[in-house]
């Protein structure tokens, strides 16, 4: 699990990641080019968590399920904070299945860059 002093680092970081996600978008329907492009933010800011979090002696698929989590949680209460393509509403068991999906896919990467922080310190 996640230790205590850890836990506002992780946090930090899915504001980050919501951050630069929604400018990528918002500039991407500014200048008109495939919004598609800001896909890579949120698996990288869940892979990013679970590497700083291994480091600090915590698990990385937790923090990257939470990054991944937050983002999706935020996506699905809010419809997106972002300015989004016209899609159709989804219903509520359809974005609750999202963020479930999400989530276990931030949990993949954030264990992903837990890996890698651990790759590092065998000799």
């Amino acid at each position: 699990m996640l230790k205590k002093s850890f836990l506002a680092p992780t946090l930090m970081i899915a504001i980050i990641v919501m951050v630069v996600e929604n400018s990528a978008i918002w500039l991407a329907l500014h200048f008109g080019f495939s919004s598609a492009y800001a896909a890579p933010i949120g698996p990288l800011g869940s892979a990013g968590a679970g590497f700083l979090a291994r480091r600090a002696g915590s698990s990385g698929w937790v923090a990257g399920s939470l990054v991944a989590g937050i983002d999706a949680t935020v996506w699905a209460v809010f419809g997106g904070v972002e300015p989004q393509p016209a899609a159709q509403p989804a219903s509520v068991a359809v974005r609750l299945l999202i963020v479930v999906v999400v989530a276990a896919l931030g949990a993949v990467c954030g264990a992903i860059g837990a890996r890698l922080n651990q790759r590092g310190q065998h000799k």
